[in-house]
């Protein structure tokens, strides 16, 4: 078997359990999935890229770091955020949760056998550890977002355009290639980008999420203005290099304002609306 297919396997299971999952609210899966995907990059962007956690090995891409933050998606956007929502929809005990932890870390000591996963100061108790604490994070997140709290709400806006954000532009960068960030922090260019790029679409986000949630079209002008503002110079100051000119990160931009708008009237605004009602029933 290949390294690649092994990850593919993480898919086809993360696809099962999104299955699962559906059967048992539909209408919460995909935000309560990207909410924990979003919050399991934030990590991410901690252990493994700024402080050079373990590498994955997929061997799809050239380039090791481009390959590694490839294989990382497999877990942090597929398998650990739908088994968090699986968890949450079926509110499952503490107990599946040590259970289902011990399951993945058993996953990262095959991986690690089959020599396709690396450890460089990362352990395995430390997955183990962790991930109950993600999935009873997921758990009360839920409860509170069936709420539809403002405050909740909004922080799901935010961590749902990070993940969505910081995803399509890895697809916009690794194998697309149009634009580079180099601020200089890393010797291995990968990953200076890396970093580079989710540091800044994380804070991207933020001001998406204010976009999408304040009312004013003046505030939201502001906003929208000030990022590009700041592109503009992070791009005269060569920090970032792009190949398709600075209007498309223009459109970029306002395509994930625009993306951050759908998420909050399909699923947050609207789900807050159904609750208003069920309450007055």
């Amino acid at each position: 078997m290949t390294n690649f297919t092994w990850f593919f396997l993480l898919f086809i299971i993360s696809l099962f359990l999104a299955a699962a999952a559906a059967k048992k609210d539909r209408n919460m899966l995909i935000p309560l999935w990207l909410f924990n995907a979003g919050l399991a990059y934030l990590f991410e962007i901690l252990i493994f890229v700024f402080l050079h956690s373990y590498m994955y090995k997929p061997e799809v891409f050239a380039d090791p770091f481009f390959d590694s933050t490839f294989g990382s998606l497999f877990s942090q956007f597929m398998i650990v955020p739908m088994t968090a929502v699986v968890i949450a929809f079926y509110r499952l005990s503490v107990p599946v949760m040590l259970l289902a932890s011990f399951c993945i870390s058993a996953i990262e000591v095959l991986f690690l056998q089959l020599e396709i996963y690396e450890h460089h100061w990362w352990k395995t108790y430390f997955t183990t550890f962790f991930l109950p604490v993600a999935f009873y994070i997921s758990s009360v997140w839920y409860r509170l977002l069936k709420k539809g709290n403002l405050l909740e709400k909004m922080v799901s806006l935010y961590l749902i355009n990070v993940s969505i954000s910081l995803s399509l532009t890895w697809a916009a960068t690794v194998p697309l290639s149009m634009y580079h960030f180099q601020p200089g922090w890393f010797s291995d260019a990968a990953r200076d980008h890396i970093a580079g790029n989710s540091l800044f679409f994380s804070f991207a986000s933020l001001i998406y999420s204010f976009i999408t949630i304040l009312k004013k079209k003046s505030y939201k002008a502001f906003l929208f203005g000030g990022l590009l503002i700041v592109q503009l110079l992070l791009l005269q100051e060569d920090f970032i290099i792009s190949f398709q000119g600075f209007f498309s990160f223009a459109a970029l931009h306002l395509f994930f304002a625009g993306v951050s708008s759908l998420v909050w009237i399909s699923f947050l605004q609207k789900k807050n609306r159904k609750n208003k009602k069920d309450c007055h029933d």
